[in-house]
């Protein structure tokens, strides 16, 4: 049955389900096997959860009374494709989902993105790894191990070819992205690989981390690190965040054993932040944080226990 046809997915399902009612409650339980499917939003839009804290009120005894306990498996056919975002490919594995007296929904199993490639700093990466995992927590919650790499071809015979990449590990909510080389590199080269195929010093690449700042929106940030990083290499290239709205681009670099400068882009919000943090020792620094919108001024203390 053609469950839906929309513009951003369209799903035929194949259900073998069984309703079960009774005065003590019902059930519904089964398979749904999707052979067929084609996911491919046009935007991103969010979503409002209920917070941890909220509490329902209600006649607590009348729900209890006649609970509806949900058991299905989802199986993913041949031809599940994901278009969207930067990234494509052929979304296969299965998950049992049930829910709890609470009505948490929660899922088992592991779903999969094979022939996938993902688009980083406009240039596409070969997914090699990429697990979904559902291990009994909240069904939209589920874990992540995912791994994006591209491979750069020697030059001559007898070199090596470089492998540079992403490694996204947590989970939807709480996951962070880390950048990884084979041979091992510093971060800043590994971007050089990853947007010019070729490092800073080779001369081909002296604008790869502006030219990430330009493929991610960042024309603020470029401005602010042009001159920093056309004179500098880089001490700190990172991704990372929570999953939700607050995952950034971080560049910085120390220009002395006590000055440190970076600069912070959040890649929902496209907006950012410039940092100047000076070490005055003995666990006093100060730190100014500035923003076209804002600018803020820290006295600081640290110390270790």
């Amino acid at each position: 049955v053609e469950l839906m046809n929309q513009t951003d997915i369209s799903l035929v399902a194949n259900p073998d389900l069984l309703v079960d009612l009774g005065p003590e409650g019902g059930k519904l339980s089964g398979t749904i096997v999707i052979p067929q499917a084609l996911i491919q939003p046009d935007e991103m839009t969010g979503s409002v959860s209920e917070s941890d804290d909220v509490i329902i009120v209600g006649d607590e005894d009348d729900e209890a009374s006649w609970p509806f306990v949900l058991d299905t498996n989802i199986t993913l056919g041949d031809d599940v494709r994901v278009d969207g975002y930067g990234l494509t490919g052929n979304l296969t594995g299965a998950i049992d989902i049930t829910n709890s007296r609470q009505e948490l929904l929660t899922g088992f199993g592991k779903l999969r993105l094979e022939n996938g490639v993902v688009s980083v700093f406009e240039r596409e990466l070969n997914i090699t790894r990429s697990s979904i995992i559902f291990d009994g927590g909240p069904v939209d919650n589920p874990g992540l191990d995912v791994s994006a790499r591209r491979t750069i071809t020697a030059e001559r015979l007898g070199e090596e070819d470089i492998v540079v990449g992403v490694n996204l590990i947590g989970t939807v909510e709480d996951f962070e992205m880390e950048l990884f080389s084979i041979p091992s590199m510093d971060d800043a080269d590994i971007i050089a690989y990853i947007v010019a195929g070729t490092t800073f010093e080779s001369g081909g690449g002296g604008g790869a981390v502006g030219a990430a700042l330009n493929a991610l929106g960042m024309s603020r940030g470029n401005r602010i690190l042009g001159d920093i990083g056309g004179k500098f290499s880089l001490d700190d290239v990172k991704l990372g965040g929570s999953g939700n709205d607050d995952t950034s681009l971080l560049v910085g670099k120390r220009l002395s054993e006590d000055l440190y400068i970076s600069y912070d882009f959040n890649l929902y919000k496209n907006a950012g932040f410039f940092t100047i943090r000076y070490d005055f020792g003995r666990g006093f620094s100060v730190e100014s944080r500035n923003s076209m919108e804002s600018n803020a001024f820290n006295l600081l203390y640290s110390f270790e226990h």
